[in-house]
């Protein structure tokens, strides 16, 4: 049996072969707008050039509409979370649960250079600082950010 911290560190990887005309979209946040991105864009409806990854320090997330209905025991929590690493499999996209520490972005001189997400795994559900982390660095095109607030 593994623990939730190596459930949770494990990187789900579903995409295709890489190419040179291969556009790489990173999401940050299993925020509700990236829900409905990753929804439109399964692996049924996306362009077959096209890489997803999301990155999200949770491996679940709520859905903000149910969170009222939740809070006044409508709904069980169960029932509001999104788990999103089961989301991710079914849409057929790569999804990382680590904590985005850092970005490196090409300077634009150089094609040979690529923007890099710096991603910190092993840091997802756990509040222990002696966990083993790793780094992980993620090549994106184009990135957005919907990390909710806290």
């Amino acid at each position: 049996a593994t623990t939730p911290e190596e459930n949770c560190a494990t990187m789900h990887t579903n995409s295709k072969g890489h190419n040179q005309g291969t556009k790489k979209l990173l999401l940050v946040g299993g925020g509700h707008g990236h829900i409905q991105v990753i929804k439109s864009l399964n692996s049924q409806t996306r362009p077959s050039n096209l890489q997803i990854t999301l990155v999200d320090v949770q491996s679940e997330a709520s859905y903000s509409g149910m969170v009222p209905g939740c809070v006044a025991k409508l709904y069980d929590l169960e029932q509001v979370q999104i788990n999103l690493g089961a989301i991710a499999k079914w849409a057929g996209i790569d999804y990382i649960c680590g904590r985005m520490v850092g970005v490196e972005t090409a300077d634009g001189e150089d094609d040979n250079v690529q923007n890099l997400a710096i991603v910190e795994v092993g840091s997802c559900e756990t509040t222990n600082r002696e966990a083993t982390l790793r780094i992980l660095k993620i090549p994106y095109d184009v990135m957005s950010l919907d990390i909710g607030s806290a």
